[in-house]
């Protein structure tokens, strides 16, 4: 057993809250793509399908807010969350890239994407630009610009 524990290496509590978020953007981006596909939504990870995303904020949401009968109106932050994370995640896979996970203090962390081209952003800030400005800001447009 000694000789075993040599090569096992202990995980900081960061990088085990650091593994735990990478499961949750994985869990969240996949799940809301599911849903979003049983509502007529295309979200097969393309990046045209950003356009799909833009349209679903579009639809479920009012000058910042949740519809009240639309799909963002309960658990409206998770939802955002997760279509952050699919946000990313199509732009990760278009342009390559990883995600960033960076922890600090006891309960905080910034979630980003570095590309390929050392571009780094926040999905989840696109997300919310739709969210406040849904007829003039594109979350489609604004991805195609990341990789100039």
């Amino acid at each position: 057993m000694i000789f075993l524990d040599f090569f096992r290496k202990e995980k900081s509590k960061e990088e085990i809250e650091r593994l735990k978020m990478e499961k949750t953007i994985v869990n969240g981006y996949t799940n809301i793509s599911r849903v979003l596909i049983n509502y007529g939504y295309k979200t097969d990870f393309s990046i045209d399908s950003l356009s799909e995303i833009d349209r679903f904020i579009q639809e479920n949401s009012i000058k910042g807010y949740a519809k009240a009968d639309g799909l963002l109106a309960e658990q409206t932050a998770e939802k955002l969350y997760t279509l952050g994370a699919y946000v990313g995640e199509v732009i990760r896979r278009k342009h390559g890239g990883k995600w960033i996970i960076e922890l600090f203090e006891e309960t905080k962390m910034d979630i980003n994407i570095r590309l390929n081209n050392g571009h780094v952003f926040c999905p989840h800030n696109l997300v919310m630009k739709k969210l406040w400005n849904s007829e003039a800001y594109s979350i489609y447009d604004a991805a195609s610009e990341l990789n100039k």
